[in-house]
């Protein structure tokens, strides 16, 4: 009788052993800052810069040059508007959210530096792939 018992027990352990896997995609797709942002606008030591989530799920670029009353108003339009770029992507590597934008040749990299989306950081590279420019920045309103 033990025998036939102990025989039940190993034969459903050995079944419910086949059902448990691990399941890889959810641990791929882990993030601890899973909510991306609508709107983001941060200034840096000479520029402000907005980035928005266009309705075809790319990102739009909006920058300018700092001035001393500069809009705080997330809807406002920018004035003076130095530069629009349309079409960015967003790509998330080690931690990190980045919005590439390409204009002319140019590459636009924002790289958010925290995961609470309040420090980011702009780095421009010319055409041959050369960095040109790069500015660390803090969040002055994000949207979700």
């Amino acid at each position: 009788m033990y025998k036939k018992m102990l025989f039940g027990i190993l034969f459903l352990i050995q079944f419910s052993f086949v059902n448990a896997k691990k399941d890889e995609t959810y641990f791929k797709n882990y993030s601890y800052n899973q909510q991306i942002p609508k709107s983001i606008y941060f200034q840096t030591y000479k520029y402000w810069i907005k980035i928005d989530k266009q309705s075809n799920g790319k990102y739009l670029y909006q920058s300018g040059g700092i001035i001393s009353d500069f809009p705080i108003d997330i809807d406002a339009p920018f004035t003076p508007t130095e530069m629009i770029i349309i079409d960015g992507e967003l790509t998330y590597i080690d931690n990190c959210y980045y919005f590439n934008f390409k204009n002319k040749g140019y590459k636009y990299v924002v790289k958010t530096i925290d995961k609470y989306w309040s420090e980011y950081s702009l780095s421009v590279y010319n055409p041959k792939g050369e960095k040109i420019l790069f500015e660390k920045g803090n969040s002055i309103i994000t949207r979700y």
